[in-house]
């Protein structure tokens, strides 16, 4: 095992543990101050233009961002690059 496949795998696993902080941290945090954590994703979405859609329901996909097929998502994203 060369040093550049042992760079690879330090890459993968430093990028696993950070997604699995983000969504542990989110889900906790999302459980102590639900409207909190809402009242902050719009703030975010505010600054792309997201939140202003008439038809937008942040009830459906602001708990997504803590969810485990989201972490899923960003490891499977995340693959090809690391």
């Amino acid at each position: 095992m060369g040093l550049p496949q042992l760079w690879l795998w330090l890459k993968r696993l430093v990028i696993f543990l950070q997604v699995a902080l983000e969504v542990a941290v989110g889900k906790v945090l999302m459980t102590l101050f639900p409207g909190r954590v809402k009242q902050s994703i719009l703030a975010m979405g505010q600054k792309t233009g997201m939140a202003r859609n008439p038809r937008f329901a942040p009830d459906n996909w602001v708990p997504t961002f803590f969810s485990i097929q989201y972490f899923w998502f960003v490891l499977k994203a995340a693959g090809p690059w690391c």
